[in-house]
């Protein structure tokens, strides 16, 4: 009588465990599921932290296409208005000599980097603060812009329209 009531124990538990495992499976999300096939990776590097008082120094972004090895990029150094602070050179490895032998204006900049994106959805490491001043530098060149993003954490992707 004891080993059959064990064996009946033992049957529930694993009964109980199989449940918790198919149904934790099923929570298991895809995350493939949202990314889109086509999407652009973007940084911005800027003379601060501020979008109100610094400047963009350089805009990059590499086109995604997930079914394929060959992506488009765009790479721009920009002009700023005023020098590049030696602490900003130090992190981003942006000289003042390099923007103003390589750099463009950042009206011709944003519009291309505006043609290049073609509203596929964004992904960019600290979103918000890229995100701001290229918003900042569409605004102020009168130029619409609708601006979606994939938010990525560690271990998890969330997607933002």
């Amino acid at each position: 009588m004891w080993d059959f009531t064990v064996f009946i124990i033992l049957v529930v538990i694993c009964y109980l465990v199989y449940r918790w495992v198919k149904r934790n499976r099923r929570e298991e999300k895809d995350y493939r599921n949202h990314v889109p096939e086509t999407f652009v990776v973007v940084d911005v590097e800027t003379t601060g932290l501020d979008p109100g008082r610094h400047e963009i120094i350089e805009i990059g972004a590499i086109k995604i296409n997930r079914g394929s090895n060959e992506h488009k990029s765009l790479t721009a150094l920009v002009k700023p208005s005023r020098k590049i602070p030696k602490k900003i050179t130090k992190i981003t490895g942006i000289t003042q000599k390099m923007v103003d032998n390589d750099g463009e204006e950042l009206d011709s900049v944003i519009i291309d980097f505006l043609d290049f994106f073609e509203e596929y959805r964004l992904v960019a490491y600290n979103a918000p603060f890229d995100m701001a001043f290229l918003e900042r530098a569409a605004a102020y060149r009168a130029v619409a812009v609708s601006i979606s993003t994939i938010r990525i954490r560690i271990g998890e992707i969330f997607v933002a329209g």
